[in-house]
């Protein structure tokens, strides 16, 4: 019987083979999960200038492999976002934030403009900034 890559596994010896599924047990617990999903957890309660307020997301499945995620807000004059999701309310208004998956945010190999593209896997809410 050969394999996928041309090896003829029958030609292997008993120690070859059990190597061979032992490899094989490996690569199945290490295979590539894609992100599919991400949800922002908001906070519940109001958010005021001058204070902090930690956001999180949830990637899903909960086994993808690149499941950091990029945050971002719309508006950082409102509210800034930190790289943990942590949120630094400036001034009363509304901001939306965004998570963007790591697994595919592609990063420029240019230092110019865009660092990351913004057209896959994404979650966002709005927050209110109040008095």
């Amino acid at each position: 019987m050969l394999c996928d890559a041309g090896l003829d596994l029958n030609a292997l010896n008993a120690e070859q083979q059990e190597a061979y599924a032992r490899l094989g047990r490996v690569l199945d617990q290490h295979k590539y999960v894609p992100v599919e999903r991400l949800q922002i957890i908001k906070c519940e309660v109001p958010v005021r200038p001058g204070r902090k307020s930690r956001l999180s997301c949830k990637v899903y499945p909960s086994n993808a492999m690149r499941n950091g995620v990029i945050w971002e807000s719309t508006d950082p004059e409102i509210a800034a976002v930190d790289k943990f999701g942590v949120l630094h309310a400036h001034q009363p208004g509304k901001v939306k934030v965004n998570a963007y998956s790591w697994d595919d945010a592609k990063p420029s190999a240019k230092n110019e403009g865009e660092t990351y593209l913004r057209d896959g896997i994404q979650s966002s809410v709005t927050v209110a900034i109040e008095e």
